[in-house]
């Protein structure tokens, strides 16, 4: 399936990552200590993104049926400045993933209609923030200067980056189940789409 669907925007994108930032934020005290390392951060940047990023993109094209999906697995990202040095990266559930004890991350891929992907698909993960502490943690230094508060990148881009990722049915499995089952997953959405409406309204319509 081709994707002929309008791509968000640049500023679209600058808001829906400073929407999650605060909102994820807002809610520090209500998330669980086990979550609170940075990597295990990703369950809630994960699927509320996929969610708050299926509410606009519907939107913007006018299609109820699109939509964006956290997914869950093996991820290795270079932390080189050298585009050519895959020796050293960030890691989580490289070898062996596994939801119980942290080992595994969880991105965002769309978009998706009727369970399929749309070629060629886009990488998210919105805890790029975090990729120079995860670096320090696993007893790297981080050299990049090129990923932000969230990385975005199409289905071609991944290998140039130096971002590997490998699906795992068990981690999504686990991952969607602590989510559904997560008693303000619902107002935290929300909360991230009043954020996002308030952060875009700043924005000329026409340079949205």
């Amino acid at each position: 399936m081709q994707n002929n669907y309008t791509r968000l925007s640049k500023k679209r994108k600058d808001a829906i990552a400073a929407a999650l930032h605060k909102t994820i934020e807002s809610y520090s005290a209500r998330i669980s200590p086990d979550q609170e390392c940075t990597h295990r951060l990703c369950l809630y940047y994960a699927n509320l993104g996929a969610e708050l990023l299926t509410m606009i993109s519907r939107q913007v094209n006018k299609d109820e049926t699109i939509s964006y999906q956290a997914m869950g697995g093996s991820f290795s990202l270079r932390i080189s400045k050298n585009q050519q040095d895959n020796s050293k990266g960030i890691n989580f559930g490289a070898e062996y993933p596994n939801f119980e004890t942290g080992h595994f991350h969880l991105w965002i891929v769309g978009l998706v209609k009727n369970n399929q992907v749309i070629q060629p698909y886009e990488f998210i993960d919105f805890t790029s923030k975090f990729y120079s502490l995860n670096a320090l943690e696993q007893g790297y230094q981080w050299e990049r200067n090129d990923i932000f508060d969230y990385l975005w990148l199409d289905e071609s881009q991944l290998e140039s980056y130096g971002v590997f990722i490998v699906a795992n049915s068990f981690i999504i499995e686990k991952a969607n189940s602590a989510w559904v089952n997560l008693d303000f997953s619902g107002e935290m959405l929300k909360l991230a789409f009043e954020n996002y409406i308030n952060i875009i309204a700043l924005i000329p319509e026409k340079e949205r």
